[in-house]
């Protein structure tokens, strides 16, 4: 899957549509504490979670982005299944696996680099 499938996606899972990839069960420490720090503010999606054929949970999804504010396939669904408590779930679209750039400046915290798989720009300028 390329970067540019990443809302297309998305917007099946929050449809019900399609299963999170990599999905893992969480903690609700592990919820509050990227909450807390501000994990997906300004990219929060309401709407629903398959988790098996037929079985609708109202969800929330809380999407991460890139430091350029691309949406990078990662993020996090806190759902309530039917007569349960809710749950957290993390997910990623893409486990990105980076390819340096070849300007990369790591002592001054320049770390420019793609996605081997899916060609997203992941660069990070952490300006030392």
């Amino acid at each position: 899957m390329k970067w540019q499938d990443f809302e297309f996606s998305i917007d099946a899972m929050a449809n019900g549509n399609q299963y999170p990839l990599n999905a893992e069960n969480q903690t609700w420490d592990w919820a509050a504490s990227r909450i807390a720090h501000g994990y997906g503010s300004g990219t929060i999606r309401t709407g629903w979670l398959q988790k098996a054929p037929g079985l609708m949970s109202v969800a929330t999804y809380f999407l991460g982005r890139t430091q350029r504010g691309l949406l990078d396939g990662s993020g996090f669904v806190i759902y309530q299944p039917p007569a349960e408590a809710p749950q957290v779930m993390s997910f990623a679209l893409c486990r990105h696996e980076p390819v340096a750039g070849a300007n990369a400046k790591p002592g001054i915290g320049w770390r420019p680099a793609k996605c081997r798989l899916c060609d997203l720009d992941i660069s990070v300028d952490s300006g030392g």
